[in-house]
């Protein structure tokens, strides 16, 4: 990875991260093979502490990832057996028009995302991590952001695989023949993002 791309995935997040609960915080990872449609979710799971998912550290394993394999980030971070989340969106769509229910989002629960563009959709990150109960209320906003007779906003499939396995993950790779591109910085919603004024 050049500084550039760097500065536009997903890892471009880990300081606000841990601003908030420290470099001795647990992060996990998984490597998992796409399976499209499958209820199961197999992953093998990687645990390491969030100081030491740098970009070096993330290169070596973007490296050594199996054929048709991804390399994912999930919500919980771990720090003194409390559990945390960072809230995460798996968009359903690249174009965002129903900018009121972020909004909502925002003035509601306080969260404030970057989006990423992953090829075929949008993937969000929350600046800040929440405790279990704020990561719930946050998956139930996002079924809800889905309203009757229109495009679907969100992915309802993720986030019901999400909501089973007991945490959020997004792909940080480019690995397999699904995948379009690697995640890219996009923008922000909040209600200060100058992109979303008009």
């Amino acid at each position: 990875m050049n500084i550039l791309e760097i500065e536009t995935h997903p890892i471009c997040m880990v300081p606000h991260w841990l601003h908030s609960l420290g470099d001795q915080c647990l992060v996990s990872l998984s490597r998992y093979k796409y399976a499209p449609q499958h209820i199961e979710d197999q992953r093998e799971l990687i645990t390491i502490k969030l100081g030491e998912l740098t970009p070096s550290w993330l290169e070596s394993q973007l490296s050594s990832l199996p054929e048709e394999y991804e390399l994912a980030l999930h919500s919980v971070l771990m720090s003194h057996e409390d559990e945390a989340h960072i809230p995460m969106v798996d968009f359903a769509t690249k174009d965002i028009q129903q900018k009121e229910i972020f909004y909502w989002a925002y003035e509601q629960l306080g969260i404030t995302l970057k989006l990423f563009d992953s090829g075929r959709a949008l993937h969000g990150y929350g600046m800040e991590p929440v405790s279990r109960d704020k990561w719930i209320r946050f998956m139930g906003l996002l079924l809800l952001a889905n309203i009757p007779n229109h495009q679907p906003l969100t992915d309802t499939r993720w986030i019901g695989h999400r909501l089973l396995a007991g945490y959020s993950a997004l792909r940080w790779s480019k690995n397999s023949s699904f995948s379009l591109k690697m995640p890219t910085l996009v923008t922000c919603i909040d209600s200060s993002c100058p992109t979303l004024a008009g």
